[in-house]
Formats: structure tokens, C-alpha cells, sequence
């Protein structure tokens, strides 16, 4: 049988990718609210009609 060489990944690969989109988790929680308004909104016209 052959063996398999596992190696760490680097952290230079990591820190690179956080690089890349630097205020992604703002943007991400942002459509999560901007999302949840629209749906409340919505059910408040909905029971209304």
C-alpha cells in the first residue's frame, strides 16, 4: 500500500481568501435583515388585504 502525506494548509492561503472580500460578513448580515424587513412588511399587507 502507498502512504498519503497530509499536509497543513498555510496561513498565508487562508489570511489571502479573508483578504479578498474585507467586509463580506457586514454585506451578508445586511441582506439578512434588509430580507427579514421586506418579509415582515409583506406579511403586514398581506393580513391587511
Amino acid at each position: 500500500m502507498s502512504s498519503a502525506e497530509v499536509r497543513p494548509a498555510s496561513a498565508g492561503a487562508a489570511a489571502g481568501a479573508v483578504g479578498r472580500w474585507p467586509h463580506l460578513r457586514w454585506w451578508i448580515i445586511a441582506l439578512l435583515f434588509l430580507s427579514t424587513v421586506i418579509n415582515y412588511m409583506d406579511r403586514q399587507n398581506l393580513s391587511i388585504l
